[in-house]
């Protein structure tokens, strides 16, 4: 994967440029523009923590983590957690 790039370090290294407050301006919205890219592999590490957690102790997890869950859907729950997995290993493409 490529690097990430922080918007907000990339706009104030700019700005110590001999640009005009226009040109920083229209700058600062091309970079507001686009997509935001994140870590796949710090995403998917995470989910995967998530997964063995919830997995692990279902009743704890929801206790803990998410109370907002019935703990009747762990093994429901624990594939989801899969799928969303396959789903960012897959970049958004199913």
């Amino acid at each position: 994967m490529s690097r990430l790039i922080d918007d907000m370090s990339l706009k104030d290294r700019v700005s110590e440029y001999t640009l005009s407050p226009d040109e920083y301006q229209r700058f600062c919205r091309i970079i507001d523009a686009e997509p935001t890219a994140y870590n796949v592999d710090n995403v998917l590490k995470q989910l995967e923590e998530e997964k063995e957690l919830s997995y692990a102790d279902f009743d704890k997890y929801v206790d803990e983590i998410c109370p907002c869950l019935d703990t009747e859907y762990d093994d429901l729950y624990h594939r989801g957690l899969d799928r969303a997995i396959e789903i960012v290993k897959q970049g958004g493409e199913s």
